[in-house]
């Protein structure tokens, strides 16, 4: 139950360390990202390919293939999400259909399916409705039905139930995500018994897929984790409550805010002034702390506020120069965060501090500024 592709940690860096010179030579964007590609580590690996799809080069496909045919099930995954960000394009669409045939993880390849439910792919639902009905374990039959389900199969459905009822999932907080954003009501009697005794990794992702799918009894939970006396379990909590698109989470959010711990509460505040796109100050203040967790966090949801369709043109230039300033921090973890949200806001005119990551020492931000440095060049 437990052999499932298990979510691997994000790259880190310590940032106590020492930051010497070092003799990279002359780094092109390319050559970090294809040497990346060739590391025996499946993280930067899976972090490289991921760019080399997505920005659009000549030899995308090619890349494509070789995270998809890689034996890592994280580096498969990585390969499926940033073909998903290029459909219904033909190309990512036969690749992520052939996926789906295999016999590789049946959580990357779920992901897959699911992500296919949107060009109401005729291929991908007869290759997954044969796929989940070869399965004999219901761990492994979950990810296949959910997938089978958005792609129109019903006889899919009860299976599903079943797997989700007894718990008998891998730890496979992606699947639950996915399994919470397909509006499926059918499956909240399911969750309801499943909640009581699955595993305890996995209470928090139910509770989130309950509320998401219209059953505010998962919300009883989200309030006793964030109410813990363990700072750990409220930042837990806060990690789901603050991706989870419901009013609960703005309530719960202010809940959060009265934490006696200052991260908690921080965190919780960061998050809701992103939601409403009220309260910048928030970020400047957060961006002073000598905690570079606190700014880390300051970083991501600034770059949501930039995002954000109801915040003033005030607040989407507040929350991109936060983005452009952090570039500069003395701390790696923040830097890596400023890059990936440099790429999602489009923020052009950044090349100076991006070049400085591309020679940094770590390689998780040589990386981060090469996938920014050719994604910002492709982009319109």
């Amino acid at each position: 139950m437990l052999g499932g592709c298990l979510k691997k940690p994000l790259q880190t860096v310590d940032s106590t360390l020492p930051e010497p010179e070092t003799e990279l030579g002359t780094l092109l964007p390319e050559t970090v990202l294809t040497s990346a590609a060739q590391s025996t580590d499946p993280t930067p690996r899976a972090r490289a390919l991921s760019f080399l799809i997505s920005t659009n080069g000549p030899d995308a496909q090619s890349w494509a293939r070789v995270a998809l045919e890689d034996a890592d099930p994280w580096v498969q995954r990585a390969g499926v999400y940033a073909l998903a960000e290029r459909l219904p394009s033909t190309e990512a669409k036969d690749l992520l259909e052939h996926f789906v045939g295999t016999d590789g993880d049946p959580y990357v390849r779920g992901a897959a399916g699911y992500r296919l439910a949107s060009t109401e792919s005729v291929v991908a639902a007869e290759r997954l409705a044969e796929a989940w009905r070869s399965e004999r374990e219901l761990w492994r039959i979950a990810p296949l039905a959910l997938a089978a389900a958005e792609l129109g199969d019903t006889e899919a459905v009860p299976a599903l139930q079943q797997a989700i009822r007894r718990g008998e999932l891998a730890l496979e907080i992606d699947f639950l995500k996915d399994l919470a954003g397909s509006g499926q009501a059918e499956l909240l009697p399911a969750l309801r018994e499943g909640a009581d005794w699955v595993e305890s990794e996995l209470r928090l992702p139910y509770a989130i897929a309950l509320v998401s799918l219209g059953d505010p009894s998962g919300e009883q939970a989200l309030r006793k984790a964030l109410g813990s006396s363990h700072v750990q379990e409220c930042l837990e909590a806060l990690d789901y409550v603050s991706e989870l698109d419901h009013p609960t989470a703005n309530t719960l959010l202010r809940k959060a805010r009265s934490n006696p711990s200052h991260h908690v509460r921080t965190y919780a505040a960061l998050a809701l002034a992103a939601r409403t796109a009220d309260g910048m100050d928030i970020f400047t203040e957060a961006m002073g702390d000598s905690d570079p967790e606190i700014r880390e966090l300051a970083v991501r949801f600034a770059a949501q506020v930039a995002q954000n369709p109801n915040a003033s043109r005030k607040s989407m230039r507040s929350g991109s120069a936060v983005v452009s300033e952090a570039l500069s921090d003395p701390n790696a973890s923040v830097r890596s965060e400023a890059m990936k949200a440099t790429v999602t806001l489009g923020l052009h005119g950044q090349n100076d501090a991006l070049h400085r990551n591309l020679r940094d020492q770590y390689e998780a931000l040589r990386i981060e500024a090469a996938g920014a440095l050719l994604t910002l060049d492709s982009a319109p």
